[in-house]
């Protein structure tokens, strides 16, 4: 600071100036914010043009057996990926349906994304798919293992 020197610049071209720094950065502000709202909308567009939530009351779906509210357990890798059938008991808003295996049981939440549909209400639900869609829900008890062998880099297990 020892060679620091004094300016006398007059008030009004320090007004002036501060003036045009104000408008200056409001114009950046107003590209910025232009920017951001593009990137809004075509983010909607995006999402628009996606297959939306066609399910209904009645209809027959698949649920993913990872992470939602009917199948809770974390699955291992050799579990089946998609259980069911269950049946759409209701549609709860815009992102959501009440399922409910087709052998009974509780209603579940479950995401529109978690599903897949099989069939609509005219589905002839018999004994055999009831025993089916039970059979997803059940736990084994292994007794003893039998043999196991690799096929094609996959472990292949036999059980009792």
């Amino acid at each position: 600071m020892k060679n620091a020197t004094e300016l006398a610049i007059a008030e009004a071209k320090v007004d002036a100036y501060c003036d045009k720094l104000a408008e200056s950065l409001g114009q950046l502000h107003e590209k910025i914010a232009s920017e951001e709202a593009r990137k809004r909308r075509l983010k909607a567009l995006r999402q628009a043009k996606t297959p939306g939530m066609r399910f209904t009351a009645g209809d027959y779906v698949m649920v993913s057996a990872v992470r939602n509210a009917a199948n809770i357990k974390r699955h291992s890798k050799l579990m089946v990926l998609w259980q069911g059938p269950y049946q759409v008991v209701d549609v709860e808003g815009t992102t959501t349906l009440l399922v409910q295996n087709v052998g009974g049981g509780k209603t579940f939440p479950v995401s529109w994304r978690k599903a897949k549909r099989l069939a609509g209400p005219e589905l002839r639900i018999t004994d055999a798919k009831k025993q089916a869609a039970l059979h997803d829900l059940q736990k084994f008890l292994v007794e003893e293992f039998l043999d196991w062998r690799m096929k094609r880099g996959k472990a292949q297990l036999k059980v009792k």
